[in-house]
């Protein structure tokens, strides 16, 4: 082989190795592609958790007894019982007269049941999705007015939660 034969062969071997090597970056690099989409989801419903409670004993002024608290959370993400029962309307359902029952009412509609302290979840228990959950607590009666002696009361009552991160 001539001396241009050999210096075309390198020049040309290295032009491919040029070429090669810029084409390999190329490829291994690559060029940068946006992409765009989109994601559907319903949220979910937020149904009102329900309770039922039981007291310990019969109550009277300043009775400290236990209640214990029954919560359904019918949702599909657990909750945290966050404050205190706060007492709504109340009813008078038996044990007396009509005009007993009726003064007992009456009464009740206007200074209701207190009690010494705020009826609160100890330690902001958690209640599982769609399940229940039993809390004890403590309420001593500050105040019951003396025409609800002897008779049924049903007090209505509201709390509350929040959801639990999960």
């Amino acid at each position: 082989m001539g001396k241009n034969t050999k210096r075309s062969a390198v020049v040309a071997g290295v032009a491919a190795v040029l070429i090669g090597g810029g084409a390999a970056a190329w490829a291994f690099t690559g060029w940068n592609v946006d992409g765009s989409g989109t994601a559907e989801a319903d949220a979910a419903q937020i149904k009102p958790l329900t309770a039922t409670a039981s007291l310990g004993a019969n109550l009277y002024p300043g009775r400290k007894t236990k209640i214990t608290l029954k919560v359904d959370n019918p949702n599909e993400f657990p909750v945290t019982l966050t404050g205190a029962l706060t007492p709504g309307s109340f009813e008078v359902s038996k044990g007396g007269t009509v005009e007993a029952n009726k003064k007992c009412s009456d009464e009740l509609k206007t200074t209701g049941i207190n009690v010494v302290e705020p009826v609160v979840f100890p330690g902001k228990p958690a209640v599982p999705a769609e399940k229940s959950t039993t809390v004890d607590t403590d309420i001593t009666i500050k105040d019951l007015p003396q025409s609800c002696a002897g008779l049924h009361v049903k007090a209505n009552f509201t709390f509350t939660a929040a959801q639990t991160a999960v």
